[in-house]
């Protein structure tokens, strides 16, 4: 796929277009968040805020839409399509949260999604990291006195920030009211978090048992097990019951977001990539946690498809000046994000997967109640924190190799996330594997949530450093717009 030349005044439509693309998009989020909360919490919306403050973080929308700056046509399309779904649905997750506490059941994710099976419940979840991420996202200072709050009661400065956050958004009173709690031990900091949130409120807990080797018959029909036995558990302390049925109707639609997925990362295979970056990674993080099991995920996926296949059809890559084709490792850098766009304009690099987005792609059978645990226990035991965070160093690297090979990466960025003590032991394996097969590997210091560790110009520098001195590439642009 090449990129066309164009004229002046194609340039001139296009950046029309652009202008109009993003206003048109900041009109619609708004609109359609507003409509949402009026529509579900009414004026009780103002107390919300005062309640719980981290509502007021989720309104402010700019960081999102400064995003798009320097991306065009369909890439931007896609960006901003992303963003208008996550920001309607969060505000609908929030809502639903308010508005049922007897039905809310907290479980504490590290990449485990149990949305399907507590909506074919009618139970409510709550999603422990989804609000400091994405708050962190927004602003990247939000969640800097929560995480002091935690500290201030004995909580280490050494454990991961997006545990710090919650449980300092626990210790200041600002979580909503939820019924139970469910925790599992897919990393090292959940089953203590889980423990101190049972704790402080009060409620009823549940651990998962997730085995370490989970690519295994014998790990799915356990961890099948331990489904059924936290349904059970479920069903005699929430008022929450199992329609079986609505669970199969949840995994059919389950199954066709795994196909629209699928598609997205079939297009990313091209060179150039017509889309990038934010498209994945985020579209991974909202799609099988707020979206599971919903049309709106399949519609989401759909629509991202559908931009990368319009540039396809007019030959335009999501970066005209791709020269390389880079891998996230580890985390994405939620509190510096942009720090992708920073790459794409002024070193050309393309970011094509990351891996806490990739894992095995998991149908589900949904033909009988047993088969439709077994799907569920693979589908989670395969999520990405489970699969590179946990058991073997032959899990980590499985997951390194098929989307090196499969994507043609020639670049890996590691965000080295200090607060990730489950992976920090493999930082030494992975530069040995990177340097096996000629890699160029660049290992950034940053903490996920936290910007005082390392500000985005600390990690501008450091990547800037390694393009130089590494990679000896000469920059695109000195100044990336709206970048702070």
């Amino acid at each position: 796929m090449s990129t066309p030349q164009v004229n002046a005044s194609e340039s001139i439509l296009s950046s029309t277009r652009d202008n109009w693309l993003l206003w048109k998009s900041i009109g619609k989020t708004y609109f359609g968040a507003g409509k949402t909360i009026l529509k579900k919490r009414g004026p009780k919306i103002l107390a919300d805020a005062k309640q719980y403050p981290w509502i007021g973080e989720l309104a402010d929308l700019r960081s999102f839409f400064r995003s798009v700056s320097g991306r065009n046509g369909a890439y931007r399309k896609a960006i901003l399509t992303l963003f208008e779904a996550t920001a309607t649905n969060v505000v609908d997750y929030v809502a639903d949260v308010l508005n049922q506490p007897e039905r809310v059941v907290y479980f504490q994710s590290a990449g485990l999604a149990l949305t399907e099976i507590l909506k074919s419940m009618d139970l409510v979840p709550y999603i422990d990291m989804g609000i400091p991420v994405v708050s962190s996202m927004l602003n990247p200072s939000s969640m800097a006195v929560y995480m002091d709050a935690a500290e201030s009661e004995g909580v280490s400065s050494d454990i991961c920030s997006l545990g710090r956050a919650g449980q300092g958004i626990l210790f200041k009173g600002h979580y909503p009211k939820a019924s139970v709690i469910v925790g599992n031990n897919g990393c090292e900091g959940q089953v203590n978090s889980s423990l101190l949130y049972a704790k402080k409120q009060g409620l009823p807990l549940f651990i998962l048992d997730m085995p370490n080797i989970y690519n295994t018959e014998r790990a799915e029909e356990f961890f099948a097990r331990e489904l059924r036995r936290m349904i059970e558990w479920l069903t005699s302390n929430t008022p929450g019951k199992m329609d079986w049925d609505r669970l199969k109707e949840v995994l059919d639609i389950r199954n066709r977001q795994e196909e629209a997925k699928l598609e997205l990362w079939e297009l990313m295979r091209l060179k150039p990539a017509p889309l990038a970056a934010e498209v994945i990674f985020f579209s991974q993080l909202i799609a099988p946690t707020f979206l599971a099991g919903t049309p709106a995920a399949v519609e989401l996926y759909e629509a991202l498809c559908e931009c990368g296949q319009e540039n396809i059809r007019k030959g335009v890559a999501a970066n005209p000046n791709e020269r390389y084709r880079a891998v996230v490792w580890h985390p994405f850098m939620a509190v510096h994000f942009h720090i992708y766009r920073y790459l794409e304009l002024k070193w050309g690099v393309t970011v094509i997967q990351d891996s806490m987005s990739y894992s095995e792609t998991v149908f589900v059978d949904t033909s009988s109640v047993e088969s439709m645990m077994r799907g569920l226990a693979r589908m989670m035991l395969n999520t990405p924190m489970i699969n590179i965070a946990r058991g073997t160093a032959a899990n980590y690297f499985q997951t390194f190799e098929q989307i090196v090979d499969q994507y043609d990466i020639d670049l890996v960025l590691v965000g080295d996330h200090i607060g990730c003590k489950s992976v920090a032991g493999m930082t030494g394996l992975l530069r040995d594997r990177c340097r096996e097969r000629g890699l160029p590997a660049a290992f950034i210091p940053y903490d996920l949530i936290d910007p005082r560790f390392a500000s985005m110009s600390d990690v501008m520098t450091r990547f800037d450093q390694f393009m130089e001195t590494v990679m000896k590439a000469e920059p695109l642009m000195e100044t990336v717009p709206d970048i702070v």
